[in-house]
């Protein structure tokens, strides 16, 4: 089987006379780049031509920074700390109507290594990193629900577009967090 491109406006810029079983994945890998890439091409070019011109500055306050990768990496991209105590601080726990799934909530984040809160923060928010000063300036708080039947079979759920996890209520701390691990390192 093989598909002619020459009568097919759009696809002309391709490289591509013709689409056949060989080369189709080559021909799919292109057209998606192209698709992702093209319409944003100028605005990708402007970002990118702006923030080399701001590091080359000579005369610049930026260039006396002296800022090392990972101070640009964490400006561009987030930071990847999270204290378990901002977590807590900065949360909305009022629709966690169960004292102790409140209470082991907290303890389980307080006893999560750093990698473990990263993956809790991106199941919750959907992001990689916390923004540049911190969890406080995430746009939307990160939100903890009850969902109230005591339910031992499922895992924590998250709606990243509001950072909201619902959370069903549990028996015990150690299914709470086998569960909580679980739905985290899953995701």
């Amino acid at each position: 089987i093989s598909v002619d491109l020459s009568s097919i406006s759009g696809l002309e810029a391709t490289g591509f006379k013709s689409v056949n079983r060989r080369n189709l994945e080559q021909f799919i890998q292109s057209k998606s780049k192209d698709l992702a890439f093209l319409p944003f091409k100028d605005h990708l070019s402007a970002l990118q031509n702006g923030f080399v011109s701001v590091l080359d500055s000579r005369e610049g306050e930026f260039s006396k920074l002296r800022l090392s990768s990972v101070d640009l990496r964490k400006l561009m991209l987030g930071d990847l700390a999270i204290p378990a105590e901002d977590f807590i601080k900065y949360s909305d726990t009022r629709q966690m109507f169960n004292t102790s799934n409140k209470e082991w909530l907290f303890e389980i984040i307080r006893e999560m290594d750093e990698s473990e809160r990263i993956l809790l923060f991106k199941f919750i928010s959907g992001r990689r990193g916390v923004p540049f000063k911190g969890i406080k300036n995430l746009p939307n708080q990160l939100k903890f629900a009850s969902i109230l039947e005591e339910d031992a079979t499922h895992l924590p759920a998250a709606s990243t577009c509001s950072c909201l996890m619902k959370i069903p209520t549990y028996s015990t701390k150690s299914i709470m967090k086998d569960k909580l691990l679980m739905a985290i390192k899953s995701c």
